[in-house]
């Protein structure tokens, strides 16, 4: 793949694609999508909508998703590394893990279980 502009993408089923030659900027988006498996890395996808998406397994890695949606995504397993997800919105996401060590977070939405178990993981004790 060369380059992705104004694709849309409803209702696949995508299993295991790696999409690292997408170009620089694609202009794609994702609505009911399973994802599951795939390979993001490398390439800056700002403002990417994954709505309503399956993405168990997939991996995102040196991604620039600032401001991407991942609304009401099945994140089981999905892995983000030395992303930017600054202002990236996790509504209703479920199974999100995201270590904020490893990626650039600021401003992110997140639902509040993944901000507990977060939480957890830095030794904190959360309270009702």
């Amino acid at each position: 793949l060369r380059a992705l502009r104004g694709v849309e993408f409803a209702h696949c089923k995508m299993l295991g694609i790696d999409w690292t030659g997408v170009g620089a900027y694609p202009d794609l988006s994702f609505s009911d999508c399973n994802l599951s498996y795939c390979s993001f890395v490398s390439f800056a996808a700002r403002k990417v909508p994954f709505v309503r998406c399956v993405l168990v397994e997939a991996s995102f890695v040196e991604m620039d998703l600032a401001e991407a949606s991942f609304d009401g995504c099945q994140m089981t397993g999905a892995r983000f590394e030395r992303c930017d997800l600054r202002g990236a919105s996790f509504v209703d996401a479920q199974e999100l893990r995201l270590d904020p060590a490893q990626n650039r977070v600021q401003g992110a939405s997140i639902p509040v279980e993944p901000a507990i178990l977060l939480a957890s993981s830095f030794g904190l004790k959360v309270k009702p």
